[in-house]
């Protein structure tokens, strides 16, 4: 693909209007960034909304489609300078989890189940549908700090999602439901 580290944002995930990718990648055109978005998934049939967002027509832009092999993908999200999640529905995303898992800057759309996951913003920075332009210029003009969310990322994963964390939550939960919870 021709990507240098740093050199681009990520966004990966189902083209479908939930997923905004849309928006981002018009909030992105807007912006002044240098870089480039990488945006990787599809949908596996004939759509309106994957062929308009397709046809967003931009240098910057990299339409990858879906990518299958799993060390591609995580060398993309090792490799990004952000990872852009508009995810509005649906909860919590295995795409942004695995974007922290990589240690990824992340900037989410604010919604209530990215707050939960990013902690209320200790975690990522959050955008509004308007205003990603602004949270990418931001991110260009003081990149350094985004070394903290990057630092801090996998911390999100092992303190609120490992599996050593989700068994300790089940076995309190069935300790309390043995004690006539």
């Amino acid at each position: 693909m021709g990507l240098e580290a740093g050199d681009y944002y990520l966004v990966v995930g189902r083209m479908i209007p939930d997923n905004n990718i849309d928006l981002m990648c018009a909030e992105f055109v807007r912006s002044s960034s240098s870089r480039r978005l990488v945006v990787v998934g599809d949908v596996p049939y004939a759509d309106v909304y994957a062929r308009k967002v397709r046809s967003l027509r931009d240098p910057r832009l990299l339409f990858t489609g879906y990518v299958r092999d799993p060390e591609v993908l995580a060398e993309l999200y090792h490799g990004c300078f952000a990872y852009l999640h508009g995810h509005e529905f649906g909860g919590t995303n295995p795409a942004l989890l695995t974007a922290l898992g990589c240690g990824c800057a992340v900037f989410a759309l604010n919604t209530a189940f990215n707050r939960e996951v990013l902690a209320d913003g200790r975690y990522g920075r959050f955008f509004a549908k308007t205003d990603l332009t602004r949270v990418i210029e931001e991110a260009e003009r003081q990149p350094r700090q985004l070394d903290r969310l990057r630092a801090t990322a996998r911390e999100r994963i092992a303190e609120r999602y490992s599996w050593e964390k989700i068994v300790d939550q089940y076995h309190e939960f069935f300790d309390h439901m043995i004690r006539g919870g």
